[in-house]
């Protein structure tokens, strides 16, 4: 978890605690164990958790938070999908190569479309051509 992803949690854990009426230290750490029961099935350092990890439980968070507000639950739950997208146009590969890949290994160029666990695939082949690649352009200066 990066710094930045730690700051977002415990504020939105704090402001969900002050919606809930939660007060004290104590309390408020006890609540917070239950929260990351319920959502990992048992207890959890939050100081261990992966991008996956925090999507959860912002999620669960939001949902404390604005329970009406179905679209930020929404978009939380796409979280991974939208990562795992952005990674891949961010990779600095080309889109038509990326949609070659994509139509050899899962049968259609439209890599957007793919299921999760083949975009995970994509992505993962996606960034190592992309590091080679980069690798293989780079040119030592002569002496």
């Amino acid at each position: 978890m990066t710094t930045a992803q730690r700051v977002m949690l415990f504020r939105f854990f704090s402001q969900a605690m002050a919606r809930a009426g939660v007060v004290g230290t104590v309390a408020r750490e006890l609540e917070r164990e239950r929260i990351t029961v319920k959502v990992f099935g048992g207890p959890r350092s939050w100081s261990t958790f992966n991008n996956r990890d925090v999507d959860r439980m912002k999620c669960t968070l939001l949902a404390i938070l604005r329970p009406a507000d179905l679209d930020a639950q929404v978009k939380q739950i796409e979280m991974p999908r939208t990562r795992l997208l952005t990674g891949i146009r961010e990779s600095g590969y080309p889109r038509h190569k990326v949609e070659t890949i994509a139509a050899d290994e899962f049968g259609t160029r439209d890599f957007e479309s793919l299921l999760e666990h083949d975009l995970e695939n994509l992505h993962r082949t996606v960034i190592n051509r992309a590091r080679s690649q980069r690798r293989h352009q780079t040119v030592e200066a002569p002496f």
